[in-house]
């Protein structure tokens, strides 16, 4: 996350929309925290999310009544594309986006690997001028650029969009492309989060006929056409929910997505241990995707020991430095 982009959108938060909702978020950071994981501190996240969900309900009502009545209606597709996104170009991304990328061709399984960039979305995507020109002014962030590109992008052509930070281990299940929506889906847990891991965002998929992708697709584009200012980082995260809440169609379609790994972020955990092909081995078999971080940095020149990273670096075609 840009800490300074979050600093301003926070001092935004308050000053156009709720300076009670800017706190409620300051103080919902703690429970990310073990020993502020309380009753009390909950209580408040949940507060949290009822206001933004309300704030929500009360700005886009008119998406809301648009899809009372809507179904899902999936279109046939002739392609099966993967999605994923750096905006500089795929030559310009650090080593780990680069093996990244590299995993999920490797792993596409006949599905083409689009890379978006700041040159080719055009070709893509018809995100709206406004939309563009309000990411230009430092209103809407990369990361809210980027979820806004990951529903214009399966609602025009279906597909699987993977963050530039997911490692594909095994080749992706041509089932996966079949679905109206798909997303991870692991166990309900207390988070800080509105979805509670009952979808990962960063692995998100679906038909152009899905209600809930072109709910998405439509309340994003009427909230950001109002506003200036993002209610919360999250916003995709609560306008899913927000449809969650509201249909019950939308509620059963997402409670029913496969369970998928917990282990989502096991491999960035043993990254930098030294190489274990057993350990590598059964984190990588149980988990098809597997979330990293972009910005980490993991040493591979003049150490002694190969470590996971370097061989995965290898495994990708990527040389990796060491002894």
């Amino acid at each position: 996350m840009n800490t300074k982009w979050l600093i301003k959108n926070w001092f935004r938060v308050g000053h156009k929309i709720s300076w009670k909702l800017s706190f409620e978020t300051l103080i919902s950071l703690l429970y990310f925290n073990p020993h502020f994981q309380n009753d009390f501190i909950y209580r408040i996240v949940e507060k949290k999310h009822r206001f933004v969900l309300d704030y929500l309900k009360s700005n886009c009502p008119e998406v809301l009544s648009q899809f009372e009545s809507v179904k899902d209606e999936p279109v046939p597709l002739n392609r099966k594309f993967i999605w994923v996104m750096w905006w500089q170009g795929e030559e310009k991304a650090p080593e780990l986006v680069k093996l990244c990328i590299s995993s999920m061709r490797k792993n596409a399984n006949g599905a083409e690997v689009i890379v978006i960039n700041k040159d080719n979305y055009k070709k893509w995507a018809d995100i709206p001028d406004y939309i563009i020109e309000k990411h230009i002014k430092g209103y809407i962030s990369f990361a809210q650029l980027s979820d806004i590109m990951r529903i214009f992008l399966i609602s025009k052509h279906g597909g699987l969009w993977l963050d530039s930070t997911i490692y594909v281990s095994q080749p992706i299940p041509q089932t996966i492309f079949h679905k109206s929506f798909y997303s991870l889906h692991t166990k309900f847990r207390r988070t800080p989060f509105v979805q509670n891991d009952r979808i990962h965002c960063f692995v998100l998929g679906g038909n152009p006929g899905s209600k809930i992708i072109q709910f998405e697709k439509s309340l994003l584009s009427a909230y950001w056409k109002t506003h200036d200012v993002i209610v919360d980082y999250y916003l995709l995260d609560y306008s899913i929910m927000l449809a969650y809440w509201t249909f019950s169609d939308v509620h059963e379609t997402i409670d029913s997505l496969d369970y998928t790994s917990e282990g989502l972020y096991q491999l960035v955990e043993i990254l930098d241990a030294e190489y274990s092909p057993a350990m590598l081995e059964q984190v990588l078999s149980e988990n098809l995707f597997s979330k990293l971080v972009w910005n980490q940095k993991h040493n591979t020149e003049h150490i002694s020991k190969k470590t996971n990273y370097m061989h995965l670096l290898e495994l990708n075609g990527f040389h990796a430095e060491g002894k």
